[in-house]
């Protein structure tokens, strides 16, 4: 048995998430165990703090998929840690998708929408081989950060996934996916 590290509810260890944000923000974070419940109001946080925008690509259900994991487009340019810089055509296109500047968001019709929420058609449902489709060949939604929590709250709980590992969003442009760690 496992404690939330939030609310301290007794948990069996294979309903342990964990939360990780001490990635891209040069030693600042948190590193925390979390039951689901407090997983997803630690992401809502951080979701509602963050400045720039981001192309968010649905938690996909795939026995290889333990995380959902934020990249900046600085960092996937250059390269770095156990990663190799990205194709500067995979980035333009992730660029491409980000909501225009003063979108309000598709879903409340009230809040500036900072997210666009895309299907995994975007890379042909293997976010493995990291292919994309051509741009308008997948759907897409510009939602703000309380609409999109509650979309990735349902595909979490739709798709019965446990995160071995969540790296929220750092203060610049980027996306984030399903992956395996």
């Amino acid at each position: 048995m496992k404690t939330c590290e939030r609310c301290g509810a007794a948990l069996d260890k294979k309903q342990v998430n964990e939360l990780d944000s001490t990635i891209g923000r040069k030693g600042r974070g948190e590193k925390l165990k979390l039951c689901r419940n407090c997983i997803f109001d630690k992401f809502s946080e951080y979701l509602s703090n963050y400045t720039f925008r981001a192309v968010m690509i649905y938690p996909i259900k795939d026995k290889h998929v333990n995380a959902y994991v934020f990249y900046d487009f600085e960092t996937m340019s250059k390269g770095g840690g156990r990663y190799s810089a990205y194709p500067r055509a995979t980035i333009d296109q992730l660029r491409n998708d980000l909501p225009p500047p003063n979108t309000v968001c598709q879903t409340c019709g009230r809040n500036n929408a900072k997210f666009t929420w895309t299907s995994p058609e975007i890379y042909r449902n293997n976010y493995v081989a990291m292919k994309f489709s051509p741009e308008g060949t997948y759907d897409k939604k510009y939602l703000c950060p309380d609409c999109l929590l509650e979309q990735w709250k349902q595909k979490i709980i739709e798709n019965d996934t446990k995160l071995d590992l969540l790296f929220p969003p750092v203060d610049t442009d980027g996306w984030a996916t399903s992956w395996d760690v």
